[in-house]
């Protein structure tokens, strides 16, 4: 082995030996977060008792599948389906209003967020609609580019018909403080009936209960998109959501 090789293979072992520590230690991270939950404990089991939407969210983590069927309705094309599809999709525009309007009357959105410039109750007049054997999607486009961009997604637990997960993209920047997002998140457990239960705890990823394990989050992720993303979600404390994977893997 000559010179050159010897010094090639003296620089990759040193390199490995600097990495590796770093990487057994991301892992053992991940492991930690993305650990088994237990579901059997008393308190676990009294909680998903008076909460259904807590095992909804487990029901529908275990069966999701890319390749579940749907059926798409777009809100302004209402009149070329038939009276049966018209009646369902009435029925959804209804659901998400309502839903949408209460998230604006526990301030986790906003008129001005969602550009409703009157007092009237909030409706849903344009969009499309995904309805899933577990959830319904709603996604509404304000703006298209070249304009500014803006839109937003929500996710709806089709038998309690609680909203789970805003997503709102816009190309200009989102002005929250740290403040405001544990507020905006506070009064998402309260919009989801949960707040009864007491062990809930605001750390740098939302408030965490451990009786539940769920965590809820607000928070702005801009790591994979030319948008700004606000997010306001309700997760299972054994799923790494985006922001978790942006703390752990982008330090």
């Amino acid at each position: 082995m000559n010179k050159k090789k010897i010094r090639m293979f003296g620089i990759m072992v040193l390199i490995i030996s600097l990495i590796l520590p770093i990487g057994i230690s991301k892992l053992l991270d991940l492991k930690e977060i993305n650990k088994e939950i237990s579901l059997e404990d008393n308190q676990t089991q009294e909680i998903l008792k008076k909460h259904p939407i807590i095992v909804n969210l487990y029901r529908h983590q275990q069966d999701y599948t890319a390749d579940a069927k749907s059926e798409t309705y777009v809100v302004k094309r209402k009149d070329e389906y038939s009276d049966t599809k018209q009646k369902q999709l009435l029925y959804l525009q209804s659901l998400f209003s309502n839903e949408i309007q209460k998230l604006i009357d526990f301030k986790i959105l906003s008129q001005q967020l969602l550009e409703v410039n009157n007092d009237k109750k909030y409706q849903v007049e344009y969009g499309t609609i995904r309805e899933y054997q577990n959830t319904y999607d709603l996604e509404h486009i304000f703006r298209m580019k070249p304009d500014p961009y803006k839109g937003v997604d929500y996710s709806m637990d089709a038998d309690t018909h609680k909203i789970t997960h805003i997503e709102l993209r816009q190309d200009n920047p989102f002005n929250y403080t740290d403040d405001e997002f544990k507020e905006i998140a506070l009064q998402m457990i309260k919009y989801l009936e949960l707040d009864d239960i007491d062990d809930w705890v605001y750390n740098q990823y939302g408030y965490e209960s451990n009786q539940a394990k769920l965590r809820v989050s607000c928070y702005v992720d801009k790591r994979y998109t030319d948008t700004y993303n606000l997010v306001i979600e309700v997760t299972l404390l054994g799923v790494i959501n985006s922001r978790l994977w942006g703390l752990y893997f982008d330090k």
